[in-house]
């Protein structure tokens, strides 16, 4: 575990081998994990970050590739964002959703970009995140709370997909009394931490740095 950090992460009980999620945070952050049921098409972790008075939500998302997109994923994308969306406007939405966002006429697209219209929230990922292309490793963020800088790494280092760094605007206090955003020194002190420290990084779908 990379010192000063914390993490929460989830397994499925039938097959605990495979897929599962991992979000890592700063151990001196209020959260508060969200209770989400099992859904069938995806794997979610949610946690409520309350951080410099400010309270928002991280959810981290996996859909499967080997299971066809039916419209019963976007049934439950659905409920799950109901849920969420009563906790906070501001919501982060981070993951795999094994869906070619790039593919701007394909109706699974449509579909999703649909329900994140629904909500008022943007994919802020333009770029290819697999060995192969495509764009499906996504950040989604709300209107109201907007990702100031989302920066995709090359694939093939560690994973076939890219490990994607985003800035959000939670600011910390700072003794000159001006506001500061993210820094990606620290997201790279991070990074090294967790590949020295032999963890899974496919498990990563989210990293929280503030």
């Amino acid at each position: 575990m990379p010192f000063g950090y914390h993490f929460l992460d989830f397994l499925k009980p039938y097959d605990p081998y495979h897929g599962g999620l991992i979000i890592f945070f700063r151990s001196n952050f209020k959260y508060k994990k969200i209770d989400l049921p099992c859904f069938s098409t995806f794997e979610v972790l949610a946690i409520k970050f309350f951080i410099n008075g400010i309270d928002w939500v991280l959810v981290s998302l996996y859909r499967p590739s080997s299971q066809q997109v039916k419209t019963i994923f976007f049934q439950e994308l659905v409920f799950m964002m109901e849920h969420v969306s009563i906790l906070t406007t501001r919501i982060l939405l981070a993951g795999d959703f094994n869906i070619h966002v790039e593919r701007t006429d394909d109706a699974h697209t449509i579909s999703l970009l649909e329900v994140f219209d629904m909500f008022q929230m943007v994919n802020n990922v333009n770029g290819s995140t697999h060995d192969l292309g495509g764009s499906l490793d996504l950040i989604v963020s709300s209107l109201g709370f907007p990702v100031q800088v989302c920066k995709i790494f090359p694939s093939g280092v560690l994973s076939d997909h890219g490990l994607i760094h985003a800035t959000i605007p939670v600011t910390k206090a700072d003794p000159t009394g001006e506001e500061q955003f993210c820094q990606q020194s620290s997201f790279r002190y991070l990074k090294h931490q967790i590949h020295d420290s032999h963890l899974d990084f496919d498990k990563a779908h989210a990293v929280v740095n503030s």
